[in-house]
């Protein structure tokens, strides 16, 4: 999808359902269950080839964070990974289409 006029056609037949923008989301708090209580973690957020990290941190982030979807991304993936960001402790997938969603 790296053609305008392929990104276009997608876009124009209903194949894809919304265009290339920017994602802005803000990491309140992280809260899980675990036998170290001071454990730091980090939060990833994936789409595509696109991705964030937030700084290691021991449950509150307070963290504003940007990604770029690129238009024909379907999931943005949320992963709770350990300080060194090698072991994934959560994981959750969000349908952009949902993100999107007016209520």
């Amino acid at each position: 999808r790296d053609c305008p006029l392929l990104k276009w056609c997608m876009l124009a037949t209903g194949q894809d359902s919304y265009q290339d923008f920017d994602l802005f989301i803000v990491v309140h708090e992280v809260v899980f269950t675990a036998r170290d209580s001071g454990m730091r973690t980090v939060v990833r957020i994936t789409a595509g080839a696109q991705s964030a990290n937030t700084e290691p941190n021991k449950g509150v982030f307070q963290q504003p964070m940007s990604i770029f979807i690129e238009q024909g991304t379907e999931v943005l993936e949320v992963e709770i990974l350990d300080s060194w960001g090698r072991q994934r402790l959560a994981k959750v997938d969000l349908l952009i289409v949902d993100i999107l969603a007016e209520e």
